[in-house]
């Protein structure tokens, strides 16, 4: 619905913020951030569609969204991203609550709940560092790490 739709090397966006907006049944992420520094979505709520963001190649804030019922991942980081992911509702998705793949990503204070698959999946050589949260419901895992990854979970509630 929202964002830049591409990332060309050595060419970046600087400053880039979608808030307070609403998302409803849209086939793909209602927001691409890709080739984007300083990115921000804030208060906003996304249901029933692909998930509420899908990052590669950038680095920026998420922070007190609610996505609901997403068909694939609430979140999805992908690909030398650099996100702090706070304060935000997770609940419903089909495969992951936040997805985690070669990127470093702080994830605090967020209640990620229902997950088809992880609450939070982190693959291939990321950095995650969770804490505050609470992850609950998840089919698989609340926290699952694969390929040389590094994460450090603390003071979370995993149910």
């Amino acid at each position: 619905a929202v964002g830049s739709h591409r990332h060309y090397p050595g060419i970046w966006l600087d400053g880039f913020t979608v808030q307070n907006c609403s998302f409803t049944r849209i086939l793909g992420p209602a927001v691409h951030s890709m080739g984007v520094t300083n990115f921000v979505l804030c208060g906003c709520q996304a249901s029933e569609m692909s998930g509420i963001i899908y990052a590669a190649h950038s680095s920026g804030r998420i922070a007190g969204n609610t996505v609901m019922n997403s068909t694939q991942d609430g979140i999805w980081l992908y690909e030398d991203t650099d996100y702090e992911v706070i304060d935000n509702v997770v609940s419903g998705s089909a495969r992951e609550g936040v997805n985690v793949f070669r990127s470093r990503v702080r994830i605090v204070g967020n209640a990620i709940t229902n997950s088809g698959n992880c609450a939070v999946f982190v693959n291939s050589q990321s950095q995650v560092e969770i804490a505050n949260c609470s992850l609950n419901g998840a089919k698989m895992h609340g926290v699952c790490a694969l390929g040389e990854s590094e994460v450090n979970v603390s003071e979370t509630t995993i149910a």
